[in-house]
């Protein structure tokens, strides 16, 4: 009888179950088999472990149903970050209670709570090992992309990879120094050897993101991106990185914004650009290309922890008049007043910009320059934020100004700049 229902009604069946009773649904017969797996596949394929994930989709391809499936739906492959240094990381956890006691150094004895910490990170880093094994293998990637040969999605993602209590707080504190540490001072290899395994496996990329590349990637001594990776790249859509620049190699070395502007120069189908710099200080903008070859099709701009310079930015939008549509900013400015860069950015783009923010706290160098604070109103993928902290009103007003020609919101009560000498 369960045999003959409606496909229709197997998968609503299958919408309210866990994966263990769908598994077993899937034993019931073949039409149930067939319907619980495309539930059981999903468009996103996440790789959390190298050393259990691609085998794990190597062998998607062991069963033709399975594999004709998976190359059907999946579209985008997910990695884990494998950049952050967990040895770093125990060494932390271990230095934090150490102290100095009448010139005496007491050493960390951990507590039992503190003991299965560390017996949580300890398992994480064994587990580290055998995927540094698995990682250097790129035949493997390169058989396990094959898999899926219509993905067109990487994004490498660094979320908090701990369970206990102790380790998720030492990760939120510390997490940004193990991603410094010596191991990673050669820069992101994974998201270098992606690349390369997805170009050889033949997969068209077109959306391309990274949750936290150091600044390293961009200033070592050889590019790690190769010619034909560049190549490769051209036909990119969307590019979506959060760069640290913690040694501040943006502002010291040229070669830094440089490389990262060939990135971007790579890829002139560009739609979509997400540049967030994670840093004490603002970067200019000398990573936006300003000549040809360049893109000229943006929907989308965001820039985040940037020092505005009104000449390189307008120099970099002028050819993108007729595609914008979305833009925000966070930053600080080093020419004119605000109000004269937003006036000039109603003016260029006001009639075709469909939303717009300006968020953080915002900063203007010249003399009696105003500082504003405000939250955003939009996220990353531009679905509205909503914040029970602080009023996001004129963040609100200051797009009504700029999308809908209102009147200028801002007023001297505003400017939080005496707040900051």
């Amino acid at each position: 009888m369960a045999a003959n229902l409606p496909y229709e009604v197997k998968r609503l069946i299958y919408g309210y179950v866990d994966i263990e009773a769908l598994k077993s649904l899937r034993l019931v017969s073949t039409s149930w088999a067939v319907v619980g797996l495309e539930t059981l596949l999903l468009p996103c394929f996440t790789i959390k472990s190298y050393s259990l994930d691609i085998p794990r989709l190597i062998s998607i391809g062991a069963s033709p149903n399975v594999s004709r499936q998976a190359a059907r739906v999946i579209r985008k492959v997910k990695f884990y970050s494998s950049d952050w240094d967990a040895d770093y990381l125990r060494s932390i956890v271990c230095s934090r209670h150490s102290h100095l006691s009448h010139y005496e150094i007491i050493d960390f004895v951990p507590t039992r709570e503190e003991q299965e910490a560390l017996e949580e990170l300890d398992a994480i880093i064994e587990r580290r090992h055998l995927d540094d094994e698995q990682e250097r293998d790129r035949d493997s990637l390169i058989h396990a992309f094959r898999q899926a040969p219509r993905v067109t999605t990487l994004d490498v993602v660094c979320p908090n990879p701990f369970k206990h209590r102790i380790l998720r707080k030492v990760w939120e504190e510390y997490n940004m120094e193990t991603y410094r540490s010596l191991r990673s001072q050669r820069g992101s290899s994974q998201l270098v050897d992606i690349l390369a395994a997805a170009k050889q496996a033949g997969l068209e990329i077109q959306h391309m993101g990274h949750d936290q590349l150091t600044s390293f990637f961009f200033s070592g001594e050889e590019d790690l991106v190769t010619p034909d990776i560049y190549r490769y790249l051209n036909g990119l859509k969307s590019l979506h990185l959060t760069i640290c620049d913690q040694p501040q190699e943006f502002l010291s070395n040229g070669i830094a914004s440089t490389r990262l502007r060939k990135r971007i120069s790579a890829s002139p189908n560009l739609e979509n650009v997400y540049i967030k710099f994670e840093l004490l200080l603002p970067v200019p903008l000398d990573f936006l290309p300003q000549t040809l070859p360049c893109p000229t099709k943006l929907h989308t701009l965001s820039l985040s922890g940037v020092s505005m310079d009104t000449a390189q930015f307008f120099s970099f939008l002028g050819r993108q008049v007729d595609s914008l549509r979305r833009l925000s900013i966070m930053g600080e400015l080093v020419d004119g007043s605000w109000k004269a860069l937003l006036e000039a950015i109603r003016d260029k783009f006001g009639s075709t910009l469909e939303k717009f923010q300006v968020s953080g706290v915002l900063k203007s160098l010249e003399a009696d320059g105003e500082t504003w604070m405000l939250l955003p109103i939009y996220k990353a993928d531009w679905t509205d934020f909503y914040s029970t902290f602080r009023d996001t009103r004129r963040t609100k007003d200051i797009e009504d100004f700029v999308l809908r020609g209102r009147d200028w919101p801002m007023t001297k009560e505003d400017d939080i700049s005496s707040l900051l000498t």
